[in-house]
């Protein structure tokens, strides 16, 4: 089977951790280095795990899925985080 094969088949849910976080607060919230936007600064930051893929398997489609970094199969590519996610079935 390959890749969406095995989501659609095991009910996985995916998720891949954001490559930049963009936040933007109010000025008041001014540190070095942010942006200026109006009366607003942005800040950027990359997480740890940028672009990382997650998978679990789920028992409905409710959006509310808790990710963890520790037991959600994390890796490096869609596929091998699937693959990881259906080994442990």
């Amino acid at each position: 089977m390959n890749t969406l094969e095995k989501i659609e088949h095991y009910g996985i849910s995916i998720r891949q951790i954001p490559k930049v976080v963009i936040s933007k607060y109010a000025m008041r919230h001014f540190k070095e280095g942010d942006e200026v936007d109006g009366n607003f600064c942005i800040r950027k930051r990359i997480p740890l795990n940028a672009g990382f893929w997650m998978s679990q398997i789920v028992n409905d489609t409710s959006s509310m899925v808790t990710w963890n970094l520790k037991r959600c199969n994390l890796a490096c590519t869609l596929s091998d985080s699937v693959d990881k996610c259906v080994e442990n079935i």
